[in-house]
């Protein structure tokens, strides 16, 4: 087309594209969409034409006929994946050490694709001797480079898209001790409000940072929480106010169940009134604003009171209650002899 035919405005230009669409058959690919807005534009208008677009975030406001959010592989997709790069020959010499190395990359596409690429360029190594190298977190993820292709760098692009908000939560969740966490965890590292806690969640969980199983369970995916944990900048005081933040939420969940469900277990010495109470970063401090039942403290603290009236009812009964109280007692007193050697008191 000739240049001076091309209008200068975008709704202009993206009339004229749609009219140049209308009577043929077209197959568009969008790659790696930073935004509906950066798409919208390019979308035909004729049925004739297909709209293939991808993107690193849910592009929930997107009007689209399908969406499909890619998970990682199946175990045998993984397996033929590898294969196909590095032979039939190697991979069942040793089909353990081969699992290992599926398991190890998380049975993600891009890393299992730069494992088998490293492993095809060193014929002398057998499988065991890259499973052997990604054990170590500490390397795995200098270990899955090859070339210009890594799988740090593409973690690298989506962590710079993020905002700095965003960038903070994400980097705490990395020094989160477990696999799984909900928002009132996260809320605790953050040292934030719930709702903001939530709200951050989402929009990691759009940008496929974070993963949500169930509703209000969420995960990072081993290669991501290693990258956010070895790769992302936080620094020590940070992170030790942090990991204490999520141990007082934790001693106050294990100090309310033992409450509530072991009336005569002497953990403390008036367990009732400091749990109802719960630990001082729960309580309202002098000048705060009034906090209603189950909302968040304005210290980011999450005040779980609106849940007890749930809890006891749930709690009280059956084989789980019991399994519950053990385990509180168990988390009460590890967490207690973990806390005892902070520079601040939690109650």
């Amino acid at each position: 087309m000739p240049p001076d035919r091309i209008p200068v405005g975008l709704d202009e230009r993206s009339a004229l594209w749609r009219a140049e669409l209308a009577n043929r058959r077209v197959l568009l690919l969008l790659d790696n969409a930073a935004s509906t807005g950066q798409v919208r534009p390019l979308l035909p208008g004729s049925p004739t034409c297909l709209a293939l677009i991808t993107s690193r975030r849910q592009l929930a406001d997107l009007e689209t006929t399908g969406t499909l959010s890619l998970d990682v592989l199946p175990e045998a997709d993984a397996l033929s994946l590898f294969t196909s790069v590095v032979g039939a020959d190697r991979v069942w010499i040793d089909p353990e050490s081969t699992s290992d190395v599926l398991r190890l990359c998380g049975y993600l596409p891009l890393a299992i694709r730069i494992a088998a690429a490293r492993l095809r360029s060193r014929p002398a190594w057998p499988v065991r001797a890259l499973a052997d190298r990604l054990r170590d977190e500490t390397r795995r993820h200098d270990e899955l480079t090859v070339g210009d292709r890594s799988v740090t760098a593409a973690l690298a692009l989506s962590y710079q898209r993020l905002t700095e908000p965003q960038q903070r939560l994400f980097s705490l969740l990395g020094q989160h001790p477990g696999t799984t966490f909900d928002s009132y965890q996260a809320a605790a590292l953050g040292g934030i409000p719930l709702f903001e806690a939530e709200r951050l969640l989402t929009e990691l969980v759009d940008m496929h940072l974070v993963k949500e199983r169930e509703p209000g369970r969420y995960r990072l995916h081993d290669l991501v929480r290693q990258y956010a944990r070895t790769k992302t900048s936080v620094p020590e005081p940070i992170r030790h106010d942090a990991i204490g933040r999520l141990l007082d939420h934790y001693l106050y969940l294990a100090r309310l169940t033992d409450a509530y469900l072991g009336p005569d277990n002497p953990i403390c010495a008036d367990r009732t009134r400091t749990a109802r109470r719960g630990p001082r970063y729960h309580r309202r401090a002098p000048g705060d604003p009034v906090v209603r039942k189950g909302t968040a403290q304005p210290d980011g603290r999450d005040r779980l009171r609106g849940d007890e009236r749930m809890a006891r009812p749930r709690l009280a009964t059956g084989q789980r209650a019991r399994m519950v109280h053990r385990a509180a007692r168990r988390l009460h007193a590890g967490l207690d002899h973990q806390v005892a050697g902070r520079r601040r008191p939690c109650y």
